[in-house]
C-alpha cells in the first residue's frame, strides 16, 4: 500500500499542471473567477475524459413524464441544487415509468431535476455518490 501511495503521489506531481484545472482554488481571488460544476456538468466533462457515465437530461419538473422517453429504465430522479440528496430526501432510485418519477418527484422541494438512466452493476449511484473525485471548477 506505501508503494502505491507513492506511485500515485508521484503521478499527481507529474500531471500537476494538467490538473491543476479540475481543482477548486485555495486563494479568495482565484474564486472569483471559478465555479463548481454541477453534478450534470461534472459528468458530461468527466465522459469527455473517456469514463462512462449514465445517459442523463436535465429536466424542468412540467417536463419530467416526456424527458423519460429519450432514456431507459430503470431511472434516477435527482434534485437540482441540493447537497446531500439522500438525506434530504431529494433522490429516488429504481423508477421503472415515467408515471413513477412524475410521482417521486412530488415531494422534492426543486423545481429542475437530473433524471438518468440508472447504472446497474459495477458503477451505482451510491459510487457516484461516494467516489473520492476532488470539486471540479472551470475557470
Amino acid at each position: 500500500e506505501a508503494m502505491a501511495a507513492i506511485e500515485a503521489a508521484a503521478w499527481l506531481g507529474r500531471e500537476r499542471a494538467a490538473l491543476d484545472a479540475l481543482f477548486v482554488p485555495a486563494t479568495p481571488e482565484a474564486r472569483t473567477t471559478t465555479r463548481i460544476l454541477t453534478e450534470a456538468e461534472a459528468k458530461a466533462a468527466l465522459g469527455e475524459y473517456g469514463l462512462t457515465v449514465p445517459k442523463s437530461r436535465r429536466v424542468k419538473r412540467a417536463d419530467l413524464a416526456a424527458a423519460c422517453q429519450a432514456l431507459s429504465p430503470p431511472f434516477v430522479l435527482k434534485a437540482e441544487g441540493v447537497a446531500h440528496k439522500t438525506e434530504a430526501g431529494a433522490v429516488a432510485l429504481h423508477l421503472e415509468t415515467p408515471e413513477a418519477v412524475v410521482t417521486a418527484a412530488e415531494p422534492m422541494q426543486a423545481e429542475s431535476f437530473l433524471l438518468e438512466e440508472m447504472a446497474m452493476g459495477k458503477w451505482s449511484s451510491s459510487c457516484w455518490a461516494s467516489a473520492a473525485i476532488p470539486p471540479m471548477a472551470l475557470s
